[in-house]
């Protein structure tokens, strides 16, 4: 379909992104790669299981860039992994991926007990432990971008690596499998242009700007009780984040935006609020900065910089 539609490059976006099954994991690598291993599954007898794409066609073979954040987790975290282990695609974010590399159930303890009585509730019980081909475990670590974009929310605390007893990371042996080798892009050198234009780029200079505000408000222990004070501060923190507001619901578009294969609703209603959610979607994505900085990677990729 992407080839049919004359399609030159790819961003896959899982920011926010928590994941999902482990076989759609496997069928999105798949589109990109031939052959080979996508995931490790590790147990508590240590016994490894290697989940891999057994489809040796390809659905696409242009550029990929796929953009992530701290919110990018489990299944999520598998698919940027795996591309970045193969060499397939560059991983641009604001950070390292949410850290969660682990598998859960639930054990309902009633159901156990056999007997009425008092509940009991369910037991969560981690059963596994995923790992990329290269060995690295996904748990706290995450997926580390190879360019890192401004952070919005650079001042929360979230992601694996801060939960109280955290699994922590750990690795396993490497898997072998097969480098892709028809990119001609050099990673130094679309680091050092992606660099420059964040560096000349005004709504990242107040993204920055007001995370680091926001960062450094959230380090404050002393607030004044005295009524005075504590107005003339609020109004103080309220124009320092007006002030830092990147407003990216304003301005001009960066890029067009035209969706394609949308499945249309039978009714009038339907009909109409499927079109205002196209609407702010295709508003919102045009004017998003990150994805027109991805877009500027992709095609710095393309032309083998």
């Amino acid at each position: 379909a992407m080839a049919k539609k004359k399609v030159s490059g790819v961003i896959v976006d899982l920011r926010g992104n928590g994941g999902g099954l482990l076989e759609h994991a496997r069928a999105i690598t798949g589109m990109f790669v031939a052959t080979g291993p996508v995931v490790q599954t590790r147990y508590p007898n240590e016994e490894t299981q290697v989940l891999a794409d057994e489809d040796p066609s390809i659905d696409f073979s242009g550029e990929v860039v796929v953009l992530v954040d701290r919110f990018s987790a489990s299944a999520s975290e598998i698919v940027a992994g795996a591309l970045q282990d193969y060499g397939r695609a560059l991983i641009a974010g604001t950070g390292p991926t949410h850290g969660k590399g682990t598998v859960q159930m639930l054990v309902d303890l009633d159901r156990l007990r056999g007997a009425p009585g008092k509940p009991l509730g369910v037991l969560k019980l981690t059963i596994q432990q995923f790992f990329r081909i290269n060995g690295d475990s996904t748990q706290w670590r995450g997926v580390v971008p190879d360019i890192t974009l401004p952070n919005p929310v650079a001042h929360i605390e979230a992601g694996e690596r801060f939960l109280d007893n955290a699994i922590p990371w750990t690795e396993v042996q490497a898997l072998k499998f097969n480098k892709w080798t028809a990119s001609k892009w050099n990673l130094t050198e679309l680091k050092s242009r992606s660099t420059t234009r964040q560096g000349k780029s005004a709504v990242f200079a107040k993204i920055r700007e007001r995370s680091n505000f926001l960062e450094s408000r959230r380090k404050e222990t002393i607030v004044s009780l005295a009524r005075s004070k504590w107005l003339a501060k609020r109004k103080k923190d309220r124009d320092a984040l007006e002030s830092a507001d990147p407003k990216l619901d304003e301005g001009t578009a960066r890029f067009t935006v035209r969706p394609i294969d949308y499945a249309k609703s039978s009714s009038k209603a339907g009909a109409k609020a499927e079109a205002e959610r196209i609407a702010n979607w295709k508003k919102a994505l045009s004017r998003d900065p990150w994805v027109d900085e991805a877009r500027h990677i992709l095609g710095d990729m393309m032309s083998g910089r």
